[in-house]
């Protein structure tokens, strides 16, 4: 009999550490993330770094470029700062950085000509890519 209730004790001693840990309180609110200073990072780059992330940005939105061989800042685009990347070709395309990290791609042309008139909604001139 004291086996029996010996092997009683063993066994819901051994069932009460099975018990489902405790599950952490269902916060209703999300994690913060933290935010990314992507004109920073963009800055911080060397010069051919940053050309190669210009070439990249470029050639993900689907323009014609062999490499990017200089850029210069430009003035703001619809208040996002701007390069104008140079390529090798002699084309230069204008490269604005979105606070998402998003970078849109567009000729001068298409620049200007969004600059003249108000932004129906769209930020984007011409094509997209992202920066690193």
């Amino acid at each position: 009999m004291k086996t029996a209730i010996l092997a009683s004790g063993l066994v819901l001693f051994a069932l009460a550490g099975c018990e489902k840990p405790a599950q952490p309180a269902n916060s209703s609110a999300p994690a913060a993330t933290p935010k990314i200073d992507y004109l920073k990072r963009i800055n911080d780059l060397p010069q051919k770094q940053r050309d190669a992330v210009f070439y990249r940005a470029i050639d993900d939105a689907g323009f014609e470029c062999q490499a990017v061989v200089g850029s210069t800042p430009r003035a703001t685009v619809q208040g996002l700062p701007a390069w104008v990347a140079h390529c090798e070709d002699k084309r230069d395309w204008v490269v604005v950085l979105e606070s998402d990290g998003m970078m849109q791609v567009a000729t001068a042309a298409q620049v200007a000509a969004s600059e003249a008139k108000p932004a129906a909604g769209s930020s984007a001139p011409a094509g997209n890519a992202t920066a690193p």
